[in-house]
Formats: C-alpha cells, structure tokens, sequence
C-alpha cells in the first residue's frame, strides 16, 4: 500500500471509528457504514487538513469514491 492510501485508510478508519475498515480506490464513500452528511464532512475536512488542500463545493459533489479523492490529491478531476 503506497503513503497516500495509507494515510487515507488511517483517516477513515479515525472518521468512521472502525480500526478494521478496508478501503480500496473502488469503495464508495456512502456505502460505508454509518456514512450520513456529517461523517462524509468530517472526512472531507480530514483530507483536506492531512493532505493542505482545499475543496471547492463542485469538488465536493464529484467525490463518489477513494479513487476520486485519489485524482483529487494527485491534481486530476
């Protein structure tokens, strides 16, 4: 697993309060359990604190799955 999923499955697994969660760049956010509108903030602001980054709210909206935030930090859409 490279840094950056590292660092992304420390983050959701802290987000989400489950220390055995998998994540893979397929998983869809709102598919995890105990995802609603706050835990998909929080992460969200998570990454943005881990990574220096800021999300715009067309960013926001596009994030579906790990791949996306992936593009995301590596400057893709």
């Amino acid at each position: 697993m490279d840094n950056t999923m590292e660092k992304l499955t420390a983050l959701f697994r802290d987000v989400f309060d489950n220390d055995s969660l998998i994540i893979s760049p397929s998983t869809e956010i709102k598919q995890i359990d105990g995802c609603d509108s706050i835990t998909n903030i929080s992460l969200l602001a998570a990454i943005q604190d881990e990574f220096g980054i800021k999300y715009s709210i067309d960013d926001i909206t596009r994030i579906n799955t790990v791949q996306d935030i992936l593009d995301s930090l590596n400057g893709g859409d």
